[in-house]
This record gives C-alpha cells, sequence and structure tokens, in this order.
C-alpha cells in the first residue's frame, strides 16, 4: 500500500494513516500475495516493501510522466500536474523541457536530498 499524495494535496494526511495501518498488517498481506501467486501463477502480483525511495529512485533520471494533456511531471506516482508539472510538449519542445533549469533543480534536490515536497514522503 502507498500513499500516491503529496502533503500538498488534500486528503493527504487521511490516506496516510491508511497506509500505516495496511503497513502493520504487512506480513499478513505478504502471505496472503504469496498463497494467491500458488493459485493463479500465470498472473503476476508483485510486493515491494514501502521504504523511502527518494535518494534511490531513477525515474526522474531516466525516465518522465506525460499527461494524456502533455504536462510533464516527474514520475508515474506523482503526476498530477496541478501539484508538479515542468511544462507543457505542446507548448514547448521535449528537449527543453527535460533540460530546463526547473526540472534539473528538482534532480539535484534528489541527488542533495535537499528538501522536495513531492519526494520526501515517497512512498508515504
Amino acid at each position: 500500500m502507498e500513499n500516491w499524495k503529496t502533503p500538498l494535496e488534500k486528503d493527504y494526511d487521511e490516506e496516510r494513516k491508511f497506509i500505516e495501518k495496511a503497513r502493520e498488517k504487512s506480513r499478513e498481506i505478504r502471505e496472503l500475495i504469496e498463497s494467491i501467486r500458488g493459485k493463479y501463477p500465470n498472473i503476476k502480483i508483485y510486493y515491494l516493501p514501502s521504504t523511502k525511495r527518494k535518494q534511490t529512485c531513477t525515474w526522474s533520471f531516466t525516465a518522465t510522466f506525460i499527461t494524456v494533456d502533455g504536462f510533464v511531471t516527474p514520475c508515474c506516482i506523482r503526476m498530477d500536474p496541478e501539484v508538479i508539472n515542468f511544462g507543457n510538449i505542446f507548448e514547448d519542445d521535449f528537449k527543453s523541457i527535460w533540460y530546463s533549469d526547473k526540472y534539473i533543480k528538482f534532480r539535484r534536490s534528489l541527488i542533495e536530498n535537499s528538501p522536495n515536497p513531492i519526494c520526501d514522503n515517497c512512498p508515504d
């Protein structure tokens, strides 16, 4: 279970509390997933621990998420352009967005572990 919202979005705290309860049941969840895998071997079911990702995530260095209306966002989890976006491919070319000061500053915050409201709480 992960909270895909950031502290900048409404309902963040409510969803975070729900996630904390789910994490308390982590062992049960993992065992349930294992039993389901046994019953349905042709369906891929993944279980990943909900650990902090900020300094290990490579997404904004190797990929991006572009919304249907053209907004370039940092990842497939934090993809709400009203929360963060680096530009729009219908207004600017992708290369200029990818190498923009705003996107570079964002990536630097990951490398330096400096405050970043989008990634600081991922996946909380």
